[in-house]
């Protein structure tokens, strides 16, 4: 169940809370965490420049970052639990564009990625070191975290 905002700052007074704007640059200065934490977050911002922008800014705020993302090549896809149809993104977006999953059909709402894609659009300065999470299938894990550790 989705709790409003409100509903969440009554329950934890203590917390500051921030909106965040998409695609915006962040509501912090440079280096205000010690840890940057996204998870499954990745594959929804758009395009290989929303993906390239979203990294900068975990980078600029936070001296470590840590970035999940599910994997494309796990056989059943994250968001749908269908299984396989991903291996072809062009059909995926066909057959689901005719179904109450539609959503899921548009590249601006989610995109398959997989390690060796997200660390070649990090920045060279930052490589992350890039593990396979989550479930695993045989050698193919359901997900994967990017992680860089600033010096």
């Amino acid at each position: 169940m989705c709790q409003r905002r409100s509903d969440i700052a009554a329950a934890y007074p203590q917390i500051t809370f921030r909106h965040i704007e998409p695609k915006a640059r962040l509501p912090f200065e440079d280096d205000a965490f010690d840890i940057a934490y996204s998870n499954a977050v990745i594959e929804h911002v758009g395009g290989l420049a929303e993906r390239r922008a979203f990294i900068e800014e975990h980078l600029r705020v936070a001296k470590a970052v840590f970035i999940t993302f599910p994997n494309r090549w796990f056989p059943v896809e994250y968001h749908t639990g269908i299984p396989l149809l991903h291996y072809s993104p062009a059909l995926f977006r066909t057959v689901l564009s005719r179904t109450k999953l539609r959503v899921w059909s548009d590249a601006r709402n989610v995109d398959f990625l997989d390690a060796r894609q997200v660390s070649a659009e990090w920045p060279s300065h930052a490589k992350p070191k890039m593990i396979q999470t989550g479930l695993l299938a045989g050698t193919i894990s359901s997900n994967v975290a990017a992680i860089y550790k600033g010096s």
